[in-house]
């Protein structure tokens, strides 16, 4: 499976064709399987999609997934810094709902870069829990990740 294989399914009209891959990026990245050697690719696939999906059920598949991945030992530190998180920050704003807004700051944080940091604080006094959880967790996983650098 390759990215454009990914992004075909994922943008098409098939709505059980978008599910079927979503459920298989989901259990491909969920198996720990070592050997995907294009998982960059694959989750800029899944970050882009994320992001121009509407229905807030795929949303919710694809953040799924993107979860699993960021856990799945393929995406090393090497392969995260290779992903465009800009369009995630880009449209925090635009978030569907409270729910999404929160998973798309837990995605964000994933990137561990403190330039996303005034973005995902801008959200630090909102009024849903979820999402000051959110933004508490992702400034302590940059601050950490920045720490562990300089040393």
């Amino acid at each position: 499976m390759n990215a454009k294989e990914v992004s075909i399914a994922l943008t098409g009209k098939d709505k059980k064709e978008k599910e079927r891959m979503l459920c298989l990026l989901f259990s491909m990245f969920e198996a720990y399987n070592s050997n995907i050697e294009n998982s960059a690719e694959i989750v800029q696939a899944l970050i882009d999609y994320s992001i121009e999906e509407k229905d807030v059920d795929f949303i919710c598949q694809a953040q799924d997934a993107l979860d699993m991945a960021f856990c799945n030992p393929t995406m090393t530190k090497d392969r995260v810094k290779q992903l465009n998180f800009d369009i995630i920050a880009d449209n925090l704003s635009l978030s569907i709902n409270n729910d999404i807004l929160a998973r798309f700051i837990d995605i964000l944080s994933f990137s561990h870069d403190t330039k996303y940091a005034d973005c995902i604080l801008q959200y630090m006094d909102n009024e849903d829990n979820s999402i000051r959880q959110s933004v508490n967790t992702a400034i302590l996983e940059m601050q950490l990740q920045s720490s562990l650098t300089n040393l």
